[in-house]
C-alpha cells in the first residue's frame, strides 16, 4: 500500500468532471436555443399583432362600414352586408387570437430570460 498513487480515483474523477462539464454544455446549448426560439416567437407574434391593429382591424372595419352604407341606400343585399359583417367579426376574433398568441409569447420570453413582467397601459 505504500506506493498507491489513487490512480484510480483520480481517473475516476477526472471522468465525472468530463462528463459534468459535458452536461452543463448541453444544457447551456440547450438553454441558448431555447431563448432564440422565444424571441423569434416573440417578434413573430409583435409583427402580427401590429398588422392587426394598425391595418387589418381598420380596413375590415371600414369595408363593414361601407357595406352598411351601401345596403341603407339599397346599393347592396341584405346577404351581402351580413357576409361583411361575418368577415369583420371573424377578423375580430382572430384579432383576439393573435393577442393571446402574444401575450403567451411574452410570458415564454420573460421565462426564458428570467425577466419580472410589469404591466404598462
Amino acid at each position: 500500500f505504500t506506493n498507491y498513487q489513487y490512480e484510480g480515483e483520480a481517473a475516476r474523477a477526472e471522468v465525472d468532471y468530463t462528463t459534468a462539464m459535458e452536461a452543463k454544455e448541453q444544457v447551456r446549448a440547450a438553454a441558448v436555443a431555447e431563448m432564440r426560439r422565444a424571441k423569434a416567437d416573440l417578434q413573430a407574434a409583435v409583427d402580427k399583432n401590429r398588422r392587426f391593429d394598425q391595418s387589418i382591424l381598420s380596413e375590415a372595419q371600414t369595408a363593414a362600414d361601407a357595406a352598411e352604407f351601401a345596403y341603407r341606400h339599397g346599393a347592396m343585399s341584405v346577404m351581402d352586408l351580413l357576409d361583411a359583417r361575418r368577415i369583420l367579426r371573424a377578423l375580430q376574433l382572430e384579432a383576439a387570437s393573435v393577442k393571446a398568441d402574444y401575450a403567451k409569447s411574452l410570458s415564454a420570453w420573460l421565462a426564458a430570460t428570467r425577466q419580472a413582467f410589469t404591466y404598462q397601459d
